[in-house]
């Protein structure tokens, strides 16, 4: 037997109605303090300023982000020793 048999589809709804309106007004109530947050602008800036001398260059690190291929290498090998060394 089903829990909420076809008897019982009056409290089946009414119960789903209730929930669903429970969590859409949690929802309402949390949007409305998000946002008043928001509209608040609320800044926290704390600055310390520290004067030196001499300064670290950083590390730098270039990737390239294209490899070169063996197969590339290859291909130009054979086409530059047959075709423009050879003379073919």
């Amino acid at each position: 037997m089903h829990i909420f048999s076809c008897y019982n589809f009056d409290l089946y709804r009414i119960a789903w109605t209730v929930v669903w309106l429970a969590a859409f007004a949690g929802f309402v109530y949390l949007f409305i303090i998000k946002f008043q947050q928001m509209r608040s602008y609320p800044t926290n800036v704390d600055l310390n300023y520290q004067y030196v001398d001499r300064l670290r260059f950083p590390a730098v690190t270039v990737c390239n982000s294209n490899p070169f291929r063996s197969v590339t290498r290859l291909s130009f090998l054979y086409y530059h020793y047959f075709f423009v060394i050879d003379g073919r």
